[in-house]
C-alpha cells in the first residue's frame, strides 16, 4: 500500500469496501498499485479572452477539450474573473487549434453568421454522467428546431427527469456549442 495516499482505507478507518469505494471511486487494484482516480484538480485549465461583437469573451479549456464557453460579461475583467472561478489560469501562448477554432465561430455567430458548433471538441468527462448525457443529447437537436425538457428527458431514457433537463440547461457551461436555447418548458417559454 502506497503510504502517501490519503484515502480513508489508508487512514485505518475500518469502512466497508463497498461503502468506501462508493465515496473513493477507486477500484481495488487500483489501491494496491497506489494509481489515484483522474479529478478535477489534477488537471490543468487555461483560458483566453477574444473580442466579438458584444465584447470580450472567453473560453476555457483542458487537454481534452473546450471545458466552458463564456459570453462577454460588463467588462474584460469579469469575463475572465468568470472563468478563474472554475479554475482556468489565463493562458501566455496561443491557444491550440480547435480553442482558435471554437472562439472564431463565437465571434462570427455573435456577428450575426450562424455557426454550426457540432464538431467542437468539449471536455465533458469531468460531469456527471447524467448532464453528459442531457448535454449530448442537446447537441443532436438540429438547428431550427426546438424541444421540451420532457421530450430531451425521453430522448435520454430518463422520463420523468425533466427538471434535471432544465436545471442542466440553466448551468450550461458550453453557451452555443450546447445549444440550451433550443430546449424550453412544456409551456414554449425559456427559463
Amino acid at each position: 500500500l502506497d503510504p502517501r495516499h490519503q484515502c480513508f482505507l489508508h487512514r485505518g478507518q475500518r469502512l466497508q469496501w463497498r461503502r468506501h469505494r462508493h465515496r473513493c471511486n477507486r477500484t481495488r487494484r487500483q489501491h494496491r498499485l497506489g494509481a489515484r482516480p483522474e479529478n478535477r484538480h489534477s488537471r490543468r485549465f487555461l483560458h483566453i479572452l477574444f473580442d466579438t461583437a458584444f465584447g470580450r469573451s472567453g473560453i476555457a479549456w483542458d487537454e481534452r477539450g473546450i471545458t466552458r464557453i463564456q459570453l462577454a460579461e460588463a467588462s474584460a475583467a469579469a469575463t475572465a474573473s468568470r472563468l478563474e472561478e472554475h479554475g482556468a489560469r489565463r493562458s501566455r501562448a496561443a491557444p491550440p487549434p480547435h480553442v482558435a477554432d471554437a472562439a472564431q465561430r463565437v465571434r462570427r455567430h455573435l456577428a450575426g453568421k450562424p455557426q454550426d458548433f457540432a464538431s467542437v471538441p468539449l471536455s465533458l468527462d469531468l460531469l456527471p454522467a447524467p448532464r453528459r448525457r442531457i448535454y449530448e443529447a442537446a447537441r443532436a437537436v438540429p438547428a431550427g428546431r426546438t424541444v421540451t425538457y420532457s421530450e430531451l428527458a425521453d430522448r435520454i431514457g430518463a422520463p420523468g427527469a425533466a427538471r434535471a433537463v432544465g436545471a442542466a440547461m440553466a448551468d450550461n457551461p458550453f453557451i452555443l456549442a450546447v445549444p440550451c436555447h433550443r430546449v424550453m418548458g412544456a409551456n414554449g417559454e425559456l427559463h
